[in-house]
């Protein structure tokens, strides 16, 4: 999964912007595929995107905050979707308790 997302960072350029485990296919000879690219954003090289989309409870926390995004979006989104394969039930079903979480005005560690 981490060499599909360096792949696509590293040699496209894009940042897939929606990496819930909902968007991967493990396939029958056990190969791992990602899908749905409806998100996905050509970067550039030094690029950033400046739209705030808010898929779902995974949405990183430069989201939270509507600083727009780039590659660092989809390590998050990686990171979330492993965390979550460990401990199904973390995030809810509410972005509120994943935000609550994150620094910010009126939030700390």
């Amino acid at each position: 999964m981490a060499d599909t997302i360096r792949y696509m960072h590293e040699e496209h350029f894009m940042v897939h912007r929606d990496l819930h485990w909902g968007n991967w296919m493990l396939l029958e000879n056990n190969d791992v595929k990602l899908i749905d690219f409806g998100l996905a954003f050509v970067l550039g090289k030094n690029g950033f995107a400046k739209d705030y989309w808010m898929p779902d409870v995974f949405a990183p926390p430069e989201l939270a905050r509507e600083e727009g995004s780039d590659f660092v979006a989809d390590v998050w989104y990686l990171a979330c979707t492993f965390y979550n394969l460990v401990h199904p039930n973390c995030f809810g079903t509410h972005s509120k308790r994943v935000f609550s979480i994150i620094p910010g005005p009126g939030n700390s560690y």
